[in-house]
């Protein structure tokens, strides 16, 4: 449920960066994902999202501050060759004095992890979805449903048209 009051109205100053998201994919095809907190002062209070989070200095890239935020976020340690770069979006933040930032989503799977040993240190709850249920959930954050939505399509999607 989406708190209003928190989304809406909070007035707090947010800091964009570049960050990194796990598209996490159960053997069945479902996706896990976490419903945000309803705070002030983060993007989306409130809404369902892919893990993830900002790209820390001391980060050696996005694939490393993504391992790092779904340790923080999961309690679990995920290792590197679970995931595989899907895309990368950006949004170009110069509307307020800031540069082109991105948003890197990769495809992660839950393969070696047990669903009982997570354990949530960010967010309100989290939850599997498969592809029609997050595709038609109302709160989902837009750019994370945009990429599930590429991601459940993907089969879908062709560089070339054919023509008859």
């Amino acid at each position: 449920m989406i708190e209003q009051d928190v989304f809406v109205n909070d007035k707090s100053e947010l800091y964009p960066g570049d960050a990194a998201a796990a598209i996490l994919r159960a053997d069945d095809g479902q996706v896990l994902l976490q419903l945000r907190d309803s705070i002030e002062g983060i993007f989306y209070p409130g809404y369902w999202g892919c893990f993830g989070g900002a790209i820390e200095e001391d980060d050696e890239g996005a694939i490393f501050g993504l391992q790092r935020e779904l340790r923080e976020e999961l309690g679990v340690f995920i290792d590197l060759k679970a995931f595989e770069y899907f895309t990368t979006f950006t949004f170009d933040m110069s509307f307020c004095g800031i540069d082109t930032l991105t948003r890197t989503y990769f495809d992660v799977s839950l393969k070696s992890i047990d669903a009982d040993d997570i354990v949530l240190g960010e967010g309100s709850a989290f939850r599997f979805f498969n592809a029609e249920a997050a595709l038609s959930e109302s709160n989902v954050v837009p750019y994370d449903a945009y990429a599930l939505w590429l991601y459940f399509s993907k089969s879908r999607i062709s560089a070339t048209q054919l023509r008859g």
